[in-house]
């Protein structure tokens, strides 16, 4: 008899499992079929966007326009132009390429990269003996060295 009830029971565990995963196969098609549900209410929102922006903005395929200067960047040319004397119309930040050629540095370093020259081992050693005897157009500030004479 014990081992009838162990069929039985066996049977009732086997027939459990199976529902379990059944139940288990249903949940992970309902929670794909979800997910895929999302992704296309996504894809038409996304669409309508496309569309918004499409009726918008109206960008021509131009390659030339990629190798031209923005209309600010020329504007901004134009008036420094036609200002008188040294007043400027905005603060520059930075130098720009007078200055830097102004710079004996900058300049070795144009003559050695138009010549060629520039990757050669000679033209390196040149650079490092040269540059470190070079000066710059003008000394920069003093505010980072430091008064404190330490081991003293």
């Amino acid at each position: 008899m014990s081992k009838i009830l162990l069929d039985q029971r066996n049977a009732e565990n086997v027939l459990q499992r199976y529902k379990k995963l059944e139940d288990k196969k249903s949940q992970l098609k309902i929670s794909t079929q979800k997910r895929e549900e999302e992704r296309e209410e996504l894809e038409r929102k996304l669409e309508k966007l496309r569309e918004v922006v499409r009726s918008r903005v109206s960008a021509e395929r131009n390659p030339e326009r990629l190798l031209q200067s923005t209309a600010s960047f020329s504007q901004s040319f134009k008036a420094l132009e036609e200002v008188n004397g040294n007043e400027k119309l905005f603060q520059v930040h930075g130098y720009t390429d007078r200055e830097i050629m102004h710079d004996q540095r900058a300049k070795l370093l144009h003559l050695l990269s138009t010549s060629g020259n520039s990757l050669s081992a000679e033209s390196r050693s040149y650079m490092i003996n040269v540059m470190g005897s070079l000066k710059g157009v003008k000394n920069h500030a003093n505010d980072w060295k430091s008064t404190l004479r330490l081991g003293e």
